[in-house]
């Protein structure tokens, strides 16, 4: 009778926790990196480790940049979706104002 589908809304909500894992996470190996990288100044390692090092650190820049927008995409993204006046049968509810959808 009632078919449950699962939405764009859905996914979006299961999403944004992993994303913060991964957000957080990328960014305690990025300060993680330039510790070592600090460490290995002042100890005198070669330059050539050092550049493999900061290669690493690079990337784990540019992977919270994409995580962070990502995130950021998502929450007003779910925010934009809370805000709609189509309830998920399609019904619009802007043309009743009093009607309110029902959860």
């Amino acid at each position: 009778m009632f078919k449950e589908t699962i939405m764009f809304e859905d996914i979006l909500r299961f999403a944004q926790p992993a994303l913060i894992w991964i957000l957080g996470a990328t960014l305690f190996v990025f300060v993680a990196t330039q510790v070592i990288i600090s460490v290995m100044k002042r100890s005198n390692v070669e330059s050539k480790t050092i550049g493999y090092v900061k290669w690493v650190r690079n990337i784990l820049l540019l992977l919270l940049i994409i995580a962070f927008v990502w995130q950021l995409g998502v929450a007003l993204s779910i925010n934009a979706v809370d805000r709609s006046v189509i309830d998920r049968d399609g019904i619009d509810f802007s043309r009743y104002p009093t009607a309110t959808p029902f959860k």
